[in-house]
């Protein structure tokens, strides 16, 4: 989720209501499990995705669905599993939107009733959706509504597809769950963190006194740096000033692999981006 109320969101206790409904649903699909099949297939995609550091560097276009299905045969699941960061209707609108996926999977379900689509993040660290990249001066599509249903659309699409070429997955190996953590070095910085908030602290009292608008009707993903450049360099400098206090210091990161039958699925709380996700599946 890229689009959101804004900071208020949290004193109103929004987080724990997210925690409180994502206990919830594993509790009601623990009461509603039932024997399945699985089953996977993939597709290349294109013109849905593009690195936006580099543009002229690969990103994963690959498009996975893994299918559960009921003895009858009939679909009861997708979770489909793509590389793109979800921002095609970012900042129109303070409320909490869900942006292409949520189109995608509202779009599915619409489709396959009594199905339900999950989206699954792949490695987006480094990935826009569409064409775009930044500092792109003209992007195909406005950051809108509409982009975000045009983005969705084009997905379930892909995934409707897959659905009847999906082929069965060998499940006799049976569930497996590992999870390790590592520690890992922060970066070292060549400022201090004194350095990086007095920096801030000028930049957002010229924000202050401009009036500052964001997400104008001219704005883009691509672009918004650029035009608001006092804007980003606050939020940059803040960043900094973080790291510099964390430097020196490590980061735990848990990283977490479920095994369902010849499947592996790795799961990893951040961004990868393309060229290290790849390194990953090569092993």
């Amino acid at each position: 989720v890229m689009g959101a109320p804004g900071d208020a969101s949290y004193a109103l206790g929004y987080d724990a209501i997210l925690v409180e409904a994502i206990l919830d649903a594993i509790d009601d699909a623990r009461v509603a499990a039932r024997p399945a099949t699985l089953a996977l297939a993939r597709r290349e995609t294109s013109g849905l995705n593009r690195n936006r550091r580099r543009p002229d560097q690969p990103v994963d276009r690959t498009l996975s669905a893994l299918v559960t299905a009921g003895p009858d045969g009939r679909p009861l699941g997708v979770a489909w599993h793509f590389a793109a960061h979800p921002l095609t209707n970012m900042g129109t609108a303070a409320i909490w939107d869900s942006d292409f996926p949520g189109v995608a999977d509202a779009e599915i379900e619409a489709s396959l009733p009594g199905v339900s689509a999950q989206f699954l993040q792949g490695p987006a660290g480094d990935v826009f959706p569409l064409d775009w990249y930044f500092d792109q001066e003209s992007p195909s599509l406005p950051v809108s509504d509409a982009t975000a249903r045009t983005m969705g659309a084009a997905l379930a699409g892909h995934v409707q597809h897959l659905l009847d070429a999906a082929l069965p997955l060998d499940a006799s190996a049976g569930l497996a769950w590992e999870e390790t953590s590592l520690e890992l070095p922060t970066r070292s910085t060549t400022w201090t963190a004194a350095e990086a908030d007095a920096a801030a602290e000028e930049l957002e009292r010229r924000i202050g006194a401009s009036n500052y608008e964001p997400w104008g009707e001219d704005d883009h993903v691509t672009t918004i740096a650029q035009r608001h450049e006092d804007r980003y360099a606050a939020v940059c400098a803040r960043f900094c000033a973080e790291m510099a206090r964390r430097a020196g210091s490590t980061m735990s990161c848990r990283l977490s692999a479920v095994r369902l039958g010849e499947l592996a699925l790795v799961m990893v709380p951040g961004e990868l981006f393309s060229a290290l996700a790849a390194d990953i599946v090569r092993g």
